[in-house]
């Protein structure tokens, strides 16, 4: 009996080494398996780290090269699959905006404007040259020299054949687009030309000058038609309305003049002042349908107009820097506008609700235009570039190749 007990004793002391042996190895593989839990997790969030860090660095590139950017978020190394995240998603959508940088100009690029068949794209620089460019491409065709100063703005002639260029050496030219050197110099005013454009119908071209005046011009002819006087310092701006009854201007004066003036475009009397900016207009342009006049300010507000009315619309606070140049997309739905922090802002035309922002100029972006068919957006810079980008789609953005 004393055998049995000691036989049943040692059974079950047997048994309690086997249960506590079993607990121990089965606390030990959970503390292995919370060990490599833990080191996946931190191997996860290190690899999650160094991606991160891959995406900041082809950011970094993107602003210089968005090519190479777009060949970065798009390389299974550098971001993979299972790490695309909503930020790839942005910064890659963002890369394929890009088409091309043109890089030709010595000097600030002070203007840009596609002719009206868009296949030319032409830029005013500050190195006292006019080039053309294939839009498509983006190869330069040639060169134009004829200004002594540097020239501010571009404009191409409703029926494509005439450029007209304006420059700081108070002289504006027409340029026979056919003949790539024959022009026209058209002189009268006493200081600098910043803004020329053209009548709708093509006949008519409206100069705006530093002086304070506006002059009308024949283009057949090249005469003199008449100077309108109002402003109380630098006119910046003009632009004709659709319908070419009305011309508005814009004023850059800080303490005299701070208005847009409409006026009568066959006769040249002063139609109405539209008064709201707090500070100097740089720019103004009128909707495609003519119902909507944007301007631009050097507060950085841009404001819509009632064209008709004259009454504010909306004002639109967005800008970080001077309002320096808007432009309405060919169907009036999306506004561009440029400012000196190196941005391009495009916006809702009708509520003003921000749509999205360029980045990519490293110096103020000072001109804008949209391309005739509404595909691919401009932009002149101070950094001497031109970049061309595609338009925004209501559906998806896609890099143009």
């Amino acid at each position: 009996m004393v055998v049995t007990v000691i036989i049943g004793s040692y059974a079950f002391f047997q048994r309690n080494v086997a249960v506590t042996q079993r607990i121990r190895a089965e606390k030990q593989t959970t503390l292995a398996k919370e060990a490599q839990d833990k080191a996946e997790r931190q191997a996860e969030l290190a690899r999650r780290g160094f991606f991160n860090i891959q995406l900041a660095g082809a950011y970094r590139i993107w602003q210089r090269d968005p090519r190479k950017a777009l060949e970065l978020f798009e390389d299974a190394t550098t971001a993979p699959p299972d790490l695309r995240d909503f930020t790839w998603a942005y910064l890659n959508k963002l890369s394929k905006r890009s088409h091309t940088t043109l890089r030709a100009h010595t000097g600030m690029v002070s203007s840009i404007a596609f002719s009206p068949d868009g296949n030319t794209l032409a830029s005013a620089s500050y190195d006292g040259t006019i080039k053309l460019w294939d839009a498509e491409t983006g190869q330069e065709r040639t060169t134009l020299r004829g200004h002594t100063d540097i020239v501010e703005p571009v404009v191409f002639s409703p029926d494509g054949k005439t450029l007209a260029s304006a420059s700081e050496d108070k002289t504006i030219k027409l340029w026979n687009i056919d003949f790539d050197q024959k022009n026209t110099t058209l002189t009268g005013h006493v200081d600098v030309v910043g803004s020329v454009a053209f009548s709708p119908d093509g006949k008519t071209l409206a100069s705006a000058s530093s002086d304070g005046t506006i002059k009308l011009w024949d283009v057949e002819t090249g005469q003199e038609r008449n100077t309108l006087t109002g402003h109380f310092g630098s006119v910046v701006s003009v632009a004709f309305s659709p319908d070419g009854k009305t011309l508005a201007s814009a004023s850059y004066e800080r303490n005299k003049d701070k208005t847009i003036r409409l006026w009568d475009a066959e006769t040249g009397q002063a139609r109405t002042t539209l008064t709201g900016h707090a500070g100097p207009l740089h720019c103004v342009a009128y909707s495609p349908d003519g119902k909507t006049l944007a301007s631009g300010s050097s507060k950085g507000t841009i404001i819509l107009w009632d064209a008709e009315t004259g009454q504010e619309r909306a004002t639109l606070r967005d800008q970080t820097g001077a309002a320096v140049s808007v432009a309405f997309s060919p169907d009036g739905k999306t506004l561009a506008s440029t400012s000196y922090d190196s941005t391009i802002i495009l916006r809702d035309a009708i509520n003003g609700q921000e749509r999205g922002t360029l980045t990519g100029h490293t110096s103020p972006v000072i001109s804008v235009a949209f391309s005739p068919d509404g595909k691919i957006l401009a932009s002149g810079s101070y950094d001497g570039t031109i970049m061309l980008w595609e338009a925004e789609r209501s559906d998806v953005d896609k890099g143009i190749e």
